[in-house]
């Protein structure tokens, strides 16, 4: 059997969508790239492209001059 590999943008999206879904990080919070790429060690293209998928997945909302913010979500989003 062959070990799953994830990309750094997948394992980036990943980790992120954890902290959002348990609450640590919050609605409303500011996801730099800049911060989350030196805190979880890689460069910033694969926390961007992380952050896309999210935004696919709209646990993200892209505004401007913010980068990426955590969407505010109610019970029936999160299911």
């Amino acid at each position: 059997m062959k070990p799953i590999v994830m990309t750094l943008a997948a394992q980036t999206a990943a980790i992120l969508r954890g902290e959002i879904l348990s609450g640590e990080i919050r609605p409303g919070a500011v996801l730099l790239p800049a911060e989350i790429s030196k805190r979880l060690g890689m460069s910033q293209a694969p926390v961007r492209e992380g952050l896309q998928y999210l935004v696919a997945q709209g646990l993200v909302e892209e505004k401007p001059n913010k980068s990426a913010v955590v969407a505010t979500m109610g019970g029936n989003e999160l299911i």
